[in-house]
């Protein structure tokens, strides 16, 4: 679909790349790609032929092709995953050797109460085509299928195909080179040739659960120092009481 998406004028294919991080380390990896009615109605067989097999074996879980509302057609790929690490690893696993999303990496921190996480990377294209294709297909091919037909089109790649990343970190964003919106950063790179887009976001969230036991651990040093108060002046008390009979005694 990427190749055949940049052989007509007027056909395009936008794919979303969308991470989603919780405040655990855990969250999802979710690949949206969809597809406009003029691709389909001059790529007939593009849904038909899509095999998507290798990616249910790999521990994707696929909705689609579904149709939508404007006539294209739309496939859902999601991961989950259990650390950060984990998430750098699917986003690597997602882009190969030589793919648009360089070092994309997802790193988590936490001090006491405070949690710290991170996305950093870019967006880079080289190669053009090159960037979306199986690597042993290319070798094997000695070239890219159907560059040669794209090239000679002469539709900019970056009309035909789009290319967003969103990540959703826990907590305000505290420094981004992306656009904020309730929450999410966007980056909408163009895919052009050499060009690269920084990809940077930074949040900080407060842990309310650390806080509210570091909350009830003070609460049970005052208790504990006010109970140690209460007792000293109880022993005090019945010192002095005591005292006191032994002096009515001797006079």
């Amino acid at each position: 679909m990427v190749a055949a998406v940049g052989l007509l004028a007027g056909c395009r294919l936008d794919v979303v790349v969308a991470v989603d991080l919780e405040l655990d380390g855990s969250g999802e990896v979710t690949v949206t790609a969809t597809a406009d009615a003029e691709l389909l109605a001059r790529v007939p067989g593009a849904v038909e032929e899509l095999r998507l097999d290798d990616a249910r074996a790999a521990g994707w879980t696929v909705i689609g092709p579904t149709a939508t509302d404007s006539g294209g057609a739309q496939v859902v790929l999601s991961k989950p995953f259990g650390t950060p690490e984990q998430a750098t690893a699917i986003l690597t696993e997602l882009n190969g050797p030589a793919g648009p999303l360089r070092g994309l990496t997802l790193t988590q921190t936490r001090e006491f109460a405070k949690v710290s996480s991170d996305v950093t990377g870019e967006v880079r294209l080289d190669g053009g085509l090159a960037a979306f294709a199986d690597e042993a297909l290319v070798q094997l091919a000695g070239k890219v299928p159907l560059a040669d037909q794209v090239a000679a089109s002469g539709v900019p790649l970056d009309q035909a195909l789009g290319l967003t990343v969103t990540v959703d970190l826990p907590g305000p964003i505290a420094a981004t080179t992306g656009a904020v919106a309730d929450g999410t950063v966007t980056w909408t790179p163009a895919l052009v040739e050499g060009q690269a887009t920084p990809l940077q976001a930074s949040a900080v969230q407060e842990d309310v659960n650390a806080l509210r036991a570091q909350d009830l651990s003070r609460w049970a040093l005052w208790g504990l120092a006010a109970w140690a108060a209460v007792f000293a002046l109880i022993v005090l008390v019945v010192a002095l009481r005591a005292v006191r009979r032994r002096r009515y005694r001797t006079m």
